[in-house]
């Protein structure tokens, strides 16, 4: 099964998040134990490393954190097609909207997320952390 992680979930892990960090660890623990299939966007790795750079003052250590990062999710690619699809979403942030559309491109099952309010246009099924975590222990 094949499930994307929004930005935040993977920060809350990697910027140890003490409030978030539990689920979200759990959620993309699955990813690299192969229980999933997980992705993030192409879009996203540089938001993440510029956000682990700064929090962590430290560019070396933001550099193998993201090398742990890659090693643990899928990329998914975003190109003109799923920049001009975003653009005419009709979703007000284009930065969810681009999200989307590279998760719909990959045709996954969940977007995981902590801010399910950014999907609420989403056909795609999107869960937090905490509720992935209870739908796979089923």
């Amino acid at each position: 099964m094949k499930v994307f992680f929004d930005s935040n979930v993977v920060l809350d892990v990697l910027l140890n998040r003490q409030e978030f960090i539990a689920d979200s660890m759990a959620s993309l623990k699955l990813s690299e134990l192969h229980v999933v299939k997980g992705f993030i966007s192409v879009v996203s790795i540089t938001d993440i490393f510029y956000l682990l750079k700064k929090n962590l003052k430290d560019f070396q250590k933001a550099i193998e954190k993201m090398q742990i990062l890659f090693e643990i999710v899928n990329i998914g690619k975003a190109d003109g097609k799923i920049a001009f699809e975003a653009l005419n979403s009709g979703w007000k942030d284009f930065e969810d909207a681009v999200q989307y559309s590279v998760a719909k491109k990959l045709h996954v099952k969940y977007i995981i997320t902590r801010n399910k309010k950014d999907f609420l246009n989403s056909d795609i099924t999107v869960l937090s952390p905490t509720e992935f975590i209870e739908l796979m222990k089923n």
